[in-house]
């Protein structure tokens, strides 16, 4: 039966001021706790809504009198907290794929009646204080999300509904090894683009061939080609450059010229093969100079031999070896006048004879600025010079025969420059 709850009557308007605001409080507040007013989550809850929700049980007493209880609690909770500790889980079982791990084990439902879920427990060593919690489930499986070709070791418990957690499965891991990726498991094409992850470590031992029609875009770090022993590095501009190219590398194709940068290339490095005169361009062609300018103090004066005759005087050496020289001399007058003057190449500083001379030139007024006598700077041009040395493999020195007007004469300078091309 319900108990009926009386209304409250007006307030009596025949009493004092303060009476009557202590009573409307006192009204207002039994309003709160009856649920009429204010929110209702305020109100009072009665021992008749425990005990209709199941949460409690009937009076101790009927009727109820506080006086009586001492230290008692007049009613109970209908269901008392089950601390009873779960069981072990029986049964674990761990099989393994490529990249996932599956566990199986004893139904906890069925082990004990307050089953409220089961942990599992994983390490990469069979230790299980190393163990991190990798999942919790209601069911008797899991799946576990791993790296393929790895090794765990996983442990299982249950947890009761008072939160009270049971003991591991066993002391010992189940153990379980995903699968390593082999290529008879991949089917043709089944790797995309998009399953490659960017900025991927992929090693030379995963790439047998690569062609350059493979590679379409982007940038291929030099660090990143090894030819022969890694002939092929970057400069410091990030740049590639060959540090060493031997013949047997080049076997196709045409080589542009724009695109090698030679600043070493002599005799030594050309050991094979046979360069073809159309594969040469003459106009950028550089040889070894030689000769230099010299001054006429260093060439010394003319004198006047027996009989009137010319003298002769070492310049400069102006190279060595067998081929055909082709360069130039410039003469400059300096004190006096010195005429006949001649050109003289031969195979020694010292004393031109007719058996060490390679080559004389005609009288300079009959070569390239016809001067006849060189008297002071006015007098001076260049005078170009073809000969050829057949077989002296030596040095081949320049002389300048000359004869004085008033000796000792002397030039004012002479300045020799050659080029040597080699003969068959």
């Amino acid at each position: 039966m319900t108990t009926k709850i009386p209304g409250f009557p007006p307030i009596p308007q025949n009493i004092d001021a303060a009476t009557k605001a202590y009573l409307r409080a006192i009204g207002e507040a039994l309003e709160v706790r009856l649920g009429l007013r204010g929110d209702p989550v305020d109100r009072a809850v009665t021992l008749r809504e425990l005990i209709d929700s199941g949460l409690a049980t009937q009076l101790g007493h009927v009727p109820f009198n506080p006086d009586t209880l001492g230290t008692t609690v007049d009613f109970e909770s209908a269901v008392a907290p089950d601390l009873t500790q779960p069981p072990a889980p029986t049964g674990l079982t761990a099989t393994a794929a490529f990249e996932t791990v599956l566990l199986e084990w004893g139904n906890g439902n069925l082990q004990f009646r307050n089953f409220a879920f089961t942990e599992i427990h994983r390490a990469t060593s069979d230790v299980i204080g190393n163990a991190t919690l990798v999942g919790v489930v209601r069911g008797n499986r899991f799946a576990d999300n791993v790296d393929s070709d790895t090794t765990h070791y996983y442990w299982v418990r249950h947890v009761s509904t008072s939160d009270i957690r049971g003991p591991f499965n066993d002391t010992p891991g189940t153990v379980a090894t995903t699968q390593k990726l082999e290529g008879a498991d991949i089917q043709p094409l089944t790797i995309t683009n998009t399953l490659i992850a960017n900025n991927a470590a992929i090693d030379g031992a995963k790439i047998a061939d690569l062609s350059a029609a493979k590679i379409t875009t982007g940038t291929l770090d030099a660090n990143r080609i090894n030819v022969d022993g890694a002939t092929i590095v970057a400069n410091s501009s990030g740049q590639l450059e060959v540090n060493e190219l031997n013949a047997n590398k080049i076997t196709t194709g045409t080589l542009n010229a724009g695109l090698i940068n030679v600043t070493n290339l002599n005799a030594s490095n050309i050991n094979t093969g046979t360069m073809s005169a159309d594969r040469i361009d003459v106009n950028n062609l550089i040889l070894p100079t030689g000769g230099g300018v010299v001054s006429g103090s260093s060439i010394g004066a003319y004198a006047l031999g027996s009989g009137g005759t010319p003298s002769t005087n070492h310049v400069t050496s102006i190279g060595s070896g067998v081929g055909v020289y082709f360069g130039y001399v410039r003469i400059e007058g300096g004190t006096n006048h010195l005429k006949n003057v001649f050109l003289v190449f031969a195979t020694t500083s010292g004393t031109v004879t007719t058996g060490n001379t390679l080559f004389k030139s005609a009288k300079t007024n009959v070569l390239e600025g016809n001067i006849l006598r060189f008297y002071s700077s006015t007098d001076s041009t260049n005078i170009p010079i073809l000969f050829q040395n057949p077989s002296h493999t030596g040095s081949v020195h320049l002389h300048i025969q000359a004869t004085p007007d008033s000796p000792p004469d002397t030039f004012g300078e002479v300045e020799a420059m050659f080029l040597r091309l080699g003969i068959a």
